[in-house]
This record gives C-alpha cells, sequence and structure tokens, in this order.
C-alpha cells in the first residue's frame, strides 16, 4: 500500500461504518436535490436529458476529486497537529 490516506480515502481501509451527513437537515435537503432534479429531467428533450447527464456526471467526478483533497488535507492537518502536540508534551522537561 503506496498511500495510506488514499487506500482510506477509497474503502479499503474502513475504521467506522458510514460517515455521511445523516442529520434532519442534510436529508431535508437530499430530498429537495432528488425532487427538483426529477421535476428538471421531465421538463427537458432527449438531446437535453443527454447533456444533462453528462453535465451531471462531470460535476460528480469534480465533487469526488475535491472531496477527496479536502480528506487529504484534512487528515494530513490532524497528523501535523497530533503530531505538533506530542512534541510540545513530551518534549519540554
Amino acid at each position: 500500500m503506496n498511500n495510506v490516506t488514499r487506500e482510506f480515502w477509497y474503502g479499503n481501509l474502513i475504521p467506522h461504518s458510514n460517515c455521511r451527513l445523516q442529520t434532519p437537515e442534510a436529508q431535508q435537503l437530499t430530498e429537495l436535490i432528488v425532487r427538483n432534479r426529477q421535476e428538471l429531467i421531465t421538463s427537458l428533450n432527449d438531446q437535453q436529458i443527454e447533456t444533462f447527464d453528462k453535465l451531471d456526471a462531470c460535476w460528480t467526478e469534480y465533487v469526488t476529486m475535491t472531496e477527496e483533497a479536502i480528506f487529504a488535507y484534512a487528515f494530513k492537518l490532524g497528523i501535523r497537529m497530533a503530531t505538533e502536540s506530542l512534541v510540545e508534551s513530551f518534549g519540554q522537561k
């Protein structure tokens, strides 16, 4: 395993079962997104649906890449903070 953070991100290391935001607000927003997406799709012709599907696929890929970068940054930042805390705690005598 060359990159532990990447393996962790892709689910090859599973310290918990689910990390998705599961609040009433998030659930309400998800339902609104699904409803609005469905309303939009029903108003489009076949060519527009194809274009929308391509846009949706690109957006999904972009969000996934962004989430991966944020996850890696936050994970590394957490390690740096923990390391600094340990150095300060045990480095001073």
